[in-house]
């Protein structure tokens, strides 16, 4: 303890035996020195919540919350619920970050008088490095609407809570007046539909040049999954933030959404019956013609969706093609 205010961090875990002690470590060497980690267990089948047990045993600043399985949402909110801290954090156990991440994001909160601060990160596929995303051009702080093209935008997307700290006073309010919680049905794309909502409540939001999160992609994970229902949450989400956004950024969270639906139609083929696909293709039909008359589409996306659209059990096979040829269109 040293006096300043406590943040509180909250882990989400589900069986991430093979990273956590990685985490962890991570999280107990951070510089801030008032700190608390709540590491909610979702109902571990392997080791996990027993390696949760142990850190908390030989270090007071860790709480230990065990639950039955229900997605990182509820997760997430039992971690809210139970968090002391004048900040919030977050973090996936299966990364980890620099020493200094929560200093430079209090630090950086605290002096601009911000309700949100955002830091870069550093990508890796498995274990290797694939890029590293900064602001330095950016930072400092910025208008809300700037926050919130970089939070939705694909090339630039920000929709992550790991490289984030908030005020708790924000998160108490940013619910339409009340306390923000994650919405537990839905299970992809739940980050971004918070953190929109925590920047839309916030009054000044701020940018630190430094990366100082390691965000590590793994290929057996949600995100790569062909759960058709957990899929669709990822496309109700989007269209969620549309619905929540100024009519310019709007209309880019609807390009986002509509591009789910394309893939959810994509995942129906793999995974459910002739009959479905046939009631998602009329759907995505709609959509389709919105989308190829977006001016701010790329090509290569318009085309991928009416392949998918018009030939979906072929569309990956056609798609492969295509890339063969157009290869040099595509660097």
């Amino acid at each position: 303890m040293d006096g300043r205010p406590l943040i509180s961090v909250i882990v989400p875990e589900y069986n991430a035996e093979p990273y956590l002690r990685r985490c962890l470590d991570s999280l107990l060497s951070q510089s801030y020195g008032n700190m608390e980690f709540l590491l909610v267990d979702d109902g571990s089948t392997d080791s996990s919540g027993d390696i949760c047990d142990f850190y908390a045993g030989n270090d007071s600043r860790v709480r230990v919350l065990h639950k039955k399985n229900g997605g990182v949402s509820s997760a997430r909110n039992m971690g809210l619920d139970n968090a002391c801290g004048d900040f919030i954090g977050f973090f996936d156990a299966d990364d980890c970050a620099e020493p200094d991440l929560f200093l430079f994001l209090y630090d950086a909160l605290v002096k601009n008088d911000a309700d949100v601060s955002i830091c870069g990160h550093f990508v890796y596929e498995g274990e290797t490095l694939t890029e590293t995303r900064s602001v330095p051009s950016d930072a400092g702080v910025v208008e809300k609407e700037k926050a919130l093209s970089r939070l939705i935008n694909v090339e630039s997307y920000e929709g992550f809570l790991w490289n984030k700290l908030f005020s708790a006073e924000l998160v108490n309010r940013a619910g339409d007046g009340c306390a923000l919680r994650f919405d537990e049905s839905i299970h992809m794309c739940e980050d971004i539909l918070f953190v929109c909502k925590c920047l839309l409540a916030a009054d000044r939001i701020v940018y630190i040049p430094d990366t100082l999160y390691h965000y590590f992609i793994r290929f057996d994970g949600l995100s790569h999954s062909l759960d058709f229902d957990k899929r669709v949450s990822e496309k109700d989400s989007w269209e969620r933030i549309s619905a929540l956004l100024p009519p310019q950024l709007s209309q880019l969270a609807l390009e986002r959404f509509y591009g789910y639906s394309f893939n959810v139609l994509r995942i129906a083929i793999m995974v459910k019956s002739r009959q479905d696909v046939r009631e998602l293709k009329k759907t995505n039909l709609a959509y389709l013609k919105v989308y190829l008359r977006n001016g701010n589409v790329r090509f290569r996306f318009k085309l991928r969706a009416f392949l998918v659209v018009h030939f979906p059990y072929l569309s990956d096979v056609l798609w492969r093609v295509v890339k063969r040829i157009f290869r040099v269109i595509w660097r």
